[in-house]
Protein backbone atom coordinates (compact mmCIF):
# COMPACT_ATOMS: atom_id res chain seq x y z
CA UNK A 1 0.00 0.00 0.00
CA UNK A 2 1.21 3.41 -0.16
CA UNK A 3 0.21 7.00 0.62
CA UNK A 4 1.02 9.94 -0.97
CA UNK A 5 0.20 13.64 -0.63
CA UNK A 6 0.20 16.79 -3.55
CA UNK A 7 0.36 19.69 -2.64
CA UNK A 8 0.29 23.05 -5.29
CA UNK A 9 3.71 24.97 -4.67
CA UNK A 10 2.22 28.07 -5.34
CA UNK A 11 0.49 28.11 -1.93
CA UNK A 12 2.10 30.53 0.98
CA UNK A 13 4.08 28.32 3.46
CA UNK A 14 1.42 28.45 6.16
CA UNK A 15 -1.28 27.29 3.88
CA UNK A 16 0.86 24.21 2.38
CA UNK A 17 1.26 22.99 5.86
CA UNK A 18 -2.32 23.61 7.03
CA UNK A 19 -3.07 21.71 3.65
CA UNK A 20 -0.40 18.41 4.27
CA UNK A 21 -2.14 18.49 7.82
CA UNK A 22 -5.54 18.68 7.04
CA UNK A 23 -5.54 15.92 4.71
CA UNK A 24 -2.65 13.68 6.89
CA UNK A 25 -5.18 13.88 9.92
CA UNK A 26 -8.77 13.31 7.62
CA UNK A 27 -6.90 10.47 5.44
CA UNK A 28 -5.46 8.91 8.95
CA UNK A 29 -9.22 8.76 10.19
CA UNK A 30 -10.85 7.99 8.06
CA UNK A 31 -8.40 3.98 7.88
CA UNK A 32 -8.29 1.41 10.57
CA UNK A 33 -4.83 0.23 11.72
CA UNK A 34 -2.94 3.14 10.32
CA UNK A 35 -0.89 3.44 13.39
CA UNK A 36 2.40 1.49 14.20
CA UNK A 37 2.79 0.71 17.86
CA UNK A 38 4.03 2.98 20.41
CA UNK A 39 7.64 3.39 20.93
CA UNK A 40 9.33 3.37 24.65
CA UNK A 41 12.50 5.65 25.05
CA UNK A 42 15.19 4.47 27.26
CA UNK A 43 13.60 6.39 30.32
CA UNK A 44 10.70 4.93 29.93
CA UNK A 45 8.85 8.09 28.07
CA UNK A 46 6.05 6.75 25.51
CA UNK A 47 5.91 7.77 21.58
CA UNK A 48 2.56 7.22 20.18
CA UNK A 49 3.38 5.26 16.91
CA UNK A 50 2.75 6.52 13.78
CA UNK A 51 1.95 5.84 10.31
CA UNK A 52 4.09 2.51 9.03
CA UNK A 53 3.73 3.97 5.63
CA UNK A 54 5.89 6.70 4.42
CA UNK A 55 4.05 9.90 3.36
CA UNK A 56 5.86 11.67 0.52
CA UNK A 57 5.00 15.67 0.00
CA UNK A 58 4.56 15.86 -4.08
CA UNK A 59 3.71 19.20 -6.12
CA UNK A 60 1.76 19.59 -8.88
CA UNK A 61 -0.26 23.16 -10.08
CA UNK A 62 -3.78 23.44 -9.58
CA UNK A 63 -4.86 21.74 -12.80
CA UNK A 64 -2.60 18.42 -11.97
CA UNK A 65 -4.43 18.32 -8.73
CA UNK A 66 -7.92 18.59 -10.64
CA UNK A 67 -6.96 15.93 -13.23
CA UNK A 68 -5.17 13.62 -10.12
CA UNK A 69 -8.47 13.74 -8.24
CA UNK A 70 -10.87 13.51 -11.40
CA UNK A 71 -8.59 9.76 -12.32
CA UNK A 72 -8.29 8.88 -8.76
CA UNK A 73 -11.96 9.20 -8.35
CA UNK A 74 -13.00 6.69 -11.00
CA UNK A 75 -10.36 4.30 -9.60
CA UNK A 76 -11.67 1.77 -6.86
CA UNK A 77 -8.65 0.61 -5.74
CA UNK A 78 -7.65 4.33 -4.43
CA UNK A 79 -9.05 6.30 -1.72
CA UNK A 80 -8.66 9.87 -2.09
CA UNK A 81 -8.94 12.85 0.37
CA UNK A 82 -9.09 16.27 -1.26
CA UNK A 83 -8.91 19.85 0.33
CA UNK A 84 -10.28 22.96 -1.68
CA UNK A 85 -10.08 26.47 -2.15
CA UNK A 86 -14.33 25.81 -0.87
CA UNK A 87 -12.87 24.01 2.21
CA UNK A 88 -9.63 26.32 2.91
CA UNK A 89 -12.15 29.40 3.25
CA UNK A 90 -14.85 28.24 5.87
CA UNK A 91 -14.37 27.88 9.55
CA UNK A 92 -17.56 26.42 10.13
CA UNK A 93 -18.02 22.69 8.44
CA UNK A 94 -22.03 22.94 7.92
CA UNK A 95 -21.24 26.08 5.68
CA UNK A 96 -19.02 24.03 4.17
CA UNK A 97 -21.21 21.43 3.02
CA UNK A 98 -23.47 23.90 2.08
CA UNK A 99 -21.29 25.67 -0.28
CA UNK A 100 -19.71 22.93 -2.12
CA UNK A 101 -22.94 21.50 -2.96
CA UNK A 102 -23.74 24.56 -4.90
CA UNK A 103 -20.50 25.27 -6.47
CA UNK A 104 -20.38 24.24 -10.03
CA UNK A 105 -17.24 21.45 -10.79
CA UNK A 106 -15.06 24.30 -12.56
CA UNK A 107 -15.24 26.84 -9.92
CA UNK A 108 -13.49 23.87 -7.46
CA UNK A 109 -10.02 24.62 -6.93
CA UNK A 110 -7.98 21.88 -5.21
CA UNK A 111 -4.99 22.70 -2.99
CA UNK A 112 -4.09 19.52 -2.23
CA UNK A 113 -4.86 15.62 -2.43
CA UNK A 114 -3.85 12.60 -0.28
CA UNK A 115 -4.01 9.18 -1.91
CA UNK A 116 -3.96 5.79 -0.43
CA UNK A 117 -4.08 2.62 -2.15
CA UNK A 118 -2.56 -0.41 -4.28
CA UNK A 119 1.17 1.16 -5.02
CA UNK A 120 0.88 0.59 -8.75
CA UNK A 121 -2.29 2.45 -8.47
CA UNK A 122 -1.36 5.61 -6.40
CA UNK A 123 1.96 5.18 -9.13
CA UNK A 124 0.10 5.82 -12.09
CA UNK A 125 -1.07 8.99 -10.95
CA UNK A 126 1.91 10.45 -9.56
CA UNK A 127 5.21 8.61 -9.94
CA UNK A 128 6.35 11.02 -12.32
CA UNK A 129 5.81 14.42 -9.91
CA UNK A 130 8.30 16.18 -8.18
CA UNK A 131 8.85 16.17 -4.05
CA UNK A 132 7.87 19.10 -2.49
CA UNK A 133 11.13 21.11 -1.30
Amino acid sequence: MKIVLVVDPELPLGLIANTAAYLSFSLGQSLENMLAQDAIDSLGRVHMGTSPITMPILKADKELLKSIFEKASQNSDITIMDFTNIAQKHRVYSEYIEEIKDTPIVDLEYLGLALFGAKKAVNSLTGSLPLLR
